[in-house]
């Protein structure tokens, strides 16, 4: 919260101030609610199809693309990555 209102708001003040003014607000210190995750449906969604069906040889640039996300943990935190490449291999 500090760190959120010195960068945003260029106000500068103390941990423990910003400790005091959230427990006389009467507001978290942080959550306490861990996120639930739902499993992907595994019925056959026909709104996904298999467009490319392992043809990684397009005839024109920019038919097909591919994309990947996952996190790295750097400096004490994590990150998101997410690629996304162009194929462009041509016959």
């Amino acid at each position: 919260m500090r760190k959120v209102l010195e960068v945003n708001y260029g106000i500068h003040i103390s941990q423990g101030r910003v400790y005091r003014l959230m427990k006389q607000m009467q507001l978290p210190k942080m959550s306490t609610v861990k996120p639930k995750f739902k499993a992907a449906n595994k019925s056959d969604d026909k709104s996904c199809h298999n467009v490319l069906k392992q043809n990684f040889n397009p005839k024109e640039p920019n038919k097909a693309w591919c994309s990947d996300i996952t996190y790295i943990k750097a400096g004490g935190r994590f990150y998101y990555l997410c690629v996304i490449e162009s194929i462009l291999k041509f016959v």
